[in-house]
């Protein structure tokens, strides 16, 4: 039996990757049982890119902080898998607009023996823009374009295989 579930959401940048990520976690629609019964765990690579750039980018330091998004997955599996009651579900949100980004976490919760399920946040461009405006943390619109016209979708077939879901929203 499956006792954990990963959860990607991807997007472009101001798609509402953050909005259906706090539905899944804190939605009205989940039952008391769930509450106590699931252990909800996040991993938000905006986080970990937060933490390791100090307002400075670097390329070697975005790559340094994926891979510190991918070990913390690592280990949160690894937790989840001495558990010994309940279940866990581990959210993931990234932009990963490559499907080779998406491919790392596929292939983590697969060596993890775990269900894997993404959730393509498809927002139009000029709507994603108008979003990201208003954010805090916002994304320059250059970049946003730039993800946008460089977005793969979920087409090759280890996304379309049995323990691969992947669902569009919008």
């Amino acid at each position: 039996m499956l006792r954990s579930t990963v959860i990607v959401l991807f997007g472009i940048p101001g798609s509402g990757k953050s909005h259906w990520r706090m539905l899944i976690k804190k939605g009205p629609h989940l039952s008391s049982f769930l509450r106590e019964n699931v252990d909800v765990r996040e991993i938000v690579f905006d986080d970990f890119e937060d933490a390791m750039l100090g307002g400075c980018f670097t390329q070697e330091a975005w790559h340094q902080a994926r891979e510190l998004a991918l070990q913390k997955l690592n280990e949160l599996l690894a937790s989840a898998a001495q558990q010994q009651s309940g279940c866990t579900v581990i959210l993931v949100e990234d932009v990963l607009y490559l499907r080779s980004m998406r491919r790392e976490v596929y292939r983590i919760a697969r060596d993890a023996g775990v269900a894997y399920l993404q959730l393509h946040v498809d927002t139009p461009v000029d709507c994603a823009i108008q979003r990201n405006a208003h954010r805090e943390r916002r994304v320059p619109e250059e970049s946003l374009r730039r993800a946008a016209a460089g977005f793969e979708p979920a087409t090759s077939e280890w996304q379309t295989l049995p323990g691969s879901t992947c669902v569009a929203v919008a």
